[in-house]
């Protein structure tokens, strides 16, 4: 019994995970220059660069990075950190 309890509390992160990209599918960017990267690596070269409070759509996510996709259809990686969710 004590272990089921603890893998259902383990569980709930998981669960969450599961939840967050139906969440805000539309971003700000958050900061000016912000890198547009092809792969989810600091150490790859950027393929664009977005300006601030430019709205982006999520499209994927990885800790600590977002797969996003500009008005202009160009699609590529920035920092989770580099953006919000824009609330309607």
């Amino acid at each position: 019994l004590a272990a089921a309890l603890l893998l259902a509390f383990l569980a709930v992160p998981w669960v969450r995970g599961l939840r967050a990209p139906d969440g805000d599918p539309l971003l700000v960017i958050r900061s000016a220059s912000v890198s547009l990267r092809s792969e989810p690596d600091l150490d790859r070269p950027a393929i664009g660069a977005l300006d601030p409070a430019a709205v982006v759509e999520r499209i994927d996510a990885l800790p600590g990075w977002v797969r996003v996709e500009t008005s202009g259809g160009e699609r590529g990686w920035v920092q989770e950190d580099a953006v919000f969710p824009l609330r309607r």
